[in-house]
């Protein structure tokens, strides 16, 4: 409200994330024992926190595109905060949408709004300062065809002829989960630095960490299990807290090679993003091919 009023997006993320982070304080009296102070804190699943989380995402996303002095490292650090956010508020929609059918317009919403920031985030000409070496303008496309999961090859069959029943729409999603349970490791912990609300949460995808159960009829794959099948990589190859020189959150690396790895682990988990959203959507809305060129479009942008 404040933002929309006075124009200040940076006390709105600093009132909103301070809110999260470190919850509301109610003072009730207890008898003779005076007054007691309890500390309230929403669960990243409460509507309240879904809502707040929402407007931190757009609010980034827009501070992401203003111009601050020609510093593009400002502009890349909103970006991966709002990319932060909307990874979170996929994960978080998703989770009810398994209990809530009717989230699943929700679901495909937010999981196109993550990918969308995963991608812009990871075609970043900021990149190319991280390092001595030149990376590569363009992420290819054609090379993830992934081994886990067809959503691509079902993407470019097109969504319009994929039987929408529950046993195929179960595979589909335990197929995307696998996937994404694997990615997410790799650059949670570069997406949410600097934001103390945000590094409390453990896992944006998975939220068993909080005390929920996962749905089992969906998400039966035990995620060590998982973990122990295909290598995460190390998050030691590009040290987030590395002395080597740090500015705005991102490391001076030297090594090309760790810089574009960590770059394409995000490029990958956007298109998982991104083709599963695709795929929610048409079975919330059947077959448009203006939904499909869109997907395409930001694929190959």
């Amino acid at each position: 409200m404040e933002y929309m009023e006075v124009g200040d997006p940076v006390s709105c993320c600093e009132k909103i994330e301070g809110l999260l982070s470190q919850g509301m304080l109610n003072q009730h009296l207890e008898g003779s024992r005076g007054v007691s102070c309890m500390d309230f804190r929403l669960s990243p699943l409460h509507h309240l926190s879904l809502n707040a989380c929402t407007t931190l995402y757009s609010t980034y996303k827009i501070r992401a595109s203003q111009s601050f002095d020609g510093k593009q490292i400002h502009s890349f650090d909103m970006s991966r905060m709002s990319a932060a956010y909307s990874l979170l508020l996929a994960g978080a929609t998703q989770h009810l949408f398994l209990y809530e059918p009717s989230c699943i317009t929700s679901a495909a919403t937010f999981w196109i709004n993550a990918g969308e920031s995963l991608l812009c985030l990871a075609r970043s000409s900021f990149w190319n300062s991280c390092t001595n070496c030149v990376l590569e303008n363009h992420l290819p496309i054609s090379n993830l065809n992934c081994p886990r999961c067809l959503l691509m090859e079902k993407f470019e069959l097109d969504f319009s002829s994929i039987q929408t029943r529950k046993r195929e729409f179960d595979a589909m999603s335990r197929e995307f989960f696998m996937c994404v349970s694997i990615m997410t490791p790799k650059v949670w912990s570069f997406l949410v630095q600097d934001c103390q609300y945000l590094k409390a949460i453990i896992d944006p995808i998975d939220f068993s960490w909080l005390g929920y159960l996962r749905a089992s009829c969906i998400w039966d794959h035990n995620t060590q299990l998982l973990h122990h099948n295909f290598n995460l990589g190390s998050e030691s190859s590009f040290n987030l807290d590395s002395e080597s020189g740090v500015e705005g959150g991102l490391v001076k690396c030297i090594d090309g090679e760790l810089v574009n790895e960590r770059r394409t682990s995000i490029f990958e988990l956007g298109v998982h993003c991104l083709l599963y959203g695709g795929y929610l959507s048409c079975i919330c809305y059947g077959h448009h091919q203006h939904r499909t060129d869109y997907i395409r479009n930001v694929l190959h942008s």
